[in-house]
């Protein structure tokens, strides 16, 4: 194992307090918060460490956390927000860039650049929106990067998850720097120009969808073209939900993305090629180095400069230009020097999921191979390369697996298997698919490698499939919370940069941090066993509700709602019990009554006639409006509009609430809400 002495990794603690600038900018407001916050994390780290601070140390530590979080604002400021003096934007006439387009059949959905606003032509404007359109016109299915469009629309926040620990979208726009959307119609769209925008990018979008031609102009089979399209080009909009799902599940989803393993592939060939011309001196040297760059930078143009691509060319470069300098180059410098640029060009990249599992993947690779690899050798040839690549699966999976749990909570257990498959056979497909696409052979030769491509990627899909039917080949529904991955990450970092201690403090140190995580655990579950609320959901459907009770939730008509299962893993809950034979809210009631210690009184505005009872905590509107319902609204009563109400009959109901001054919660624009919570805020009120 390589030790990280991270004093001499300059890098290191640039990236380090860079990063926890980028972070604090997005919790903070003040920067004087911020100030408090980085001393804070300053003296803990250094505490941690056993060093004392010197005055420089910490003037440059905080210089680095308030330059990442300054960048950061100014990157995430908004050109419509500052024109408008608002996030509410009103009509008005727009004209945009298309950096993507995704054609979904029905729809399609684009990512512009904003580029003039009509009212004021001479103001330059630069903001990133979404647009999705439905039943679009073959005209603007053909749109490319760089045609330019002018449209009518009120740009709009995208809204927020309106269900308790699912996929946020506003936020996943965020930290791609998209602030607004829009929903349009052919008609509003009216196409002024094409191929108007960077001529680099354009060039590689082109030459993209030539080779995208060129591998189904060789590849039939509809699953292998597919997997070829997204290993050799990064292009993974032609994988279908069940390919994906056999990928993930495998843990061999980062093959089908072009990424660090591609450009070290690629980097590879390349060296093989060069391996013809000596060394002679240093400018042959240059020379070579100056090929390998035009060559990996050259990939990464073809491949539509995806940014898992941008980021492994980026450390292939700082590797090979680093070279020319001394042969003994420190490899963490490298990475964190490869990505504090990253973070320099966008600093958002820190909450993207790609960027997050590639770094940390090659730094848990680079860190604890050496240490997985000698635990076992073999006198074998083939059986000692089987087992590297069965220690660089384990060796990623050290500091990657924690997020693959907190994002998708599940883990693919025979990641190892799919490992020793996946890298051969990625190194075989990029090989054969560049032969491919180049078109440097004959015709009958390309027919050639297109059926062999095509039978190794048959191989590598049967294989795939095998695996994710072997038993217990995922654990599913596990959670982990931030708190918990924080303490796992810090006893790694503790770990890894304590180069000065002896094994014995190192391990002793990791026990602490484990202790305290199991601790954390024990009080969490002891706390999750106490807990009660019933929680009413976003569903636009019927009526969602889940009674929870300790680890247990009684669940109305909510049993297998996908949008129910994240909530459930993080608040704890080990076994799901559908309340049957229940019909509306008089038996819900009784259930409540009957098995929470927390009372409260609940009806359905449509079976309001049907009760005995005056005065109801909640009254759940799920009805049209009709005459002679007023006489049941009163003051006492907390109202709640269902989301499975129609437009028509929601604002129908908006308006009588609002002119008989009735406080009411809106569960389609609010989301979910737990209903014992809510009426106690009422009560104290």
């Amino acid at each position: 194992m390589r030790a990280m002495n991270y004093q001499q990794v300059p890098f290191f603690r640039i990236f380090l307090s860079f990063v926890a600038g980028v972070i604090l900018s997005q919790l903070f407001i003040d920067i004087w918060d911020t100030i408090i916050v980085g001393l804070f994390i300053l003296i803990v780290t250094l505490v941690a460490l056993q060093q004392i601070p010197k005055f420089w140390t910490i003037v440059f530590f905080l210089l680095s956390i308030l330059s990442g979080f300054i960048h950061t604002r100014l990157f995430q400021s908004s050109s419509l927000a500052t024109y408008y003096q608002s996030e509410e934007l009103p009509i008005n006439e727009y004209k945009g860039r298309v950096l993507d387009l995704k054609d979904k059949g029905a729809r399609i959905h684009m990512t512009l650049e904003i580029y003039e606003i009509q009212s004021s032509p001479n103001l330059r404007i630069k903001e990133k929106i979404v647009m999705t359109v439905k039943n679009p016109s073959q005209e603007l299915k053909a749109l490319s990067f760089g045609d330019c469009i002018e449209f009518l629309t009120r740009l709009k926040v995208p809204q927020q998850n309106l269900n308790p620990g699912g996929f946020n979208y506003r936020e996943y726009l965020k930290y791609q720097n998209i602030r607004y959307q829009c929903y349009l119609k052919t008609e509003d769209i009216k196409i002024l120009g094409q191929n108007q925008g960077n001529t680099l990018l354009k060039i590689a979008h082109k030459q993209r969808k030539k080779f995208i031609a060129s591998l189904k102009k060789y590849i039939h089979r509809e699953q292998e073209f597919a997997i070829a399209a997204a290993m050799i080009l990064g292009e993974r909009d032609y994988l279908d939900k069940r390919l994906r799902n056999t990928f993930s599940e495998t843990g061999s989803m980062h093959v089908l993305a072009v990424s660090g393993l591609h450009v070290g592939i690629v980097s590879m060939l390349l060296m093989l090629v060069l391996k013809i011309i000596p060394d002679r001196n240093r400018f042959i040297k240059i020379l070579k180095t100056i090929g390998m760059l035009i060559g990996i930078w050259g990939f990464a143009m073809v491949t539509g400069l995806a940014p898992a691509v941008l980021r492994a060319a980026t450390m292939f470069s700082f590797f090979m230009i680093g070279k020319l300098w001394t042969e003994r180059i420190n490899i963490y410098n490298v990475l964190f020097g490869s990505a504090f640029l990253m973070l320099l060009y966008d600093p958002l990249l820190v909450f993207n999921l790609s960027f997050q599992f590639s770094y940390l993947a090659l730094f848990s690779i680079v860190y604890f191979y050496p240490l997985v690899s000698s635990f076992l050798v073999f006198n074998s040839f083939l059986a000692n390369k089987i087992w590297d690549l069965v220690a660089v699966s384990i060796s990623a999976q050290v500091l990657v697996f924690p997020l693959t749990v907190i994002y998708f909570h599940k883990f693919p257990v025979y990641f190892f298997l799919s490992g020793v498959i996946a890298i051969p056979i990625a190194f075989l497909v990029l090989c054969i698919g560049i032969l491919l696409i180049l078109n440097f052979v004959s015709v009958w030769l390309n027919s050639f490698l297109g059926i062999l491509l095509q039978d190794v990627l048959s191989f590598f899909i049967w294989s795939m499939k095998g695996i994710q039917n072997l038993p217990n080949a995922v654990l599913q529904n596990i959670y982990l919370d931030t708190f918990s991955v924080l303490i796992f990450y810090l006893s790694c970092i503790v770990f890894m940069i304590q180069h000065s201690f002896n094994y014995r403090k190192k391990l002793l140190t990791v026990l602490a941090f484990l202790f305290t995580l199991l601790l954390y655990q024990n009080i969490k579950h002891t706390h999750e066993e106490k807990q009660e609320f019933i929680k009413l959901y976003h569903d636009r459907d019927e009526l969602t509700i889940d009674c929870i009770k300790g680890h247990v939730a009684y669940s109305f008509q909510g049993l297998d709602k996908e949008f129910t299962h994240d909530f459930r893993n993080q608040a704890g809950i080990e076994k799901v019990v559908p309340l049957r034979n229940i019909e509306g809210s008089l038996g819900l009631q009784r259930h409540i009554d009957d098995n929470l210690n927390e009372k409260i009184q609940i009806v359905l505005i449509s079976e309001i006639d049907q009760s005995d009872r005056e005065k109801f905590d909640v009254v759940l509107i799920d009805q049209p409006f009709e005459e002679g319902l007023e006489q049941f609204l009163n003051m006492d009563s907390k109202y709640i509009l269902l989301s499975n109400l129609n437009w028509k009959q929601y604002y129908q109901w908006l308006k009588i609430l609002k002119r008989m001054n009735i406080e009411y919660y809106d569960l389609r624009m609010s989301g979910a809400i737990d209903l014992l919570e809510f009426t106690q805020k009422a009560k104290l009120k």
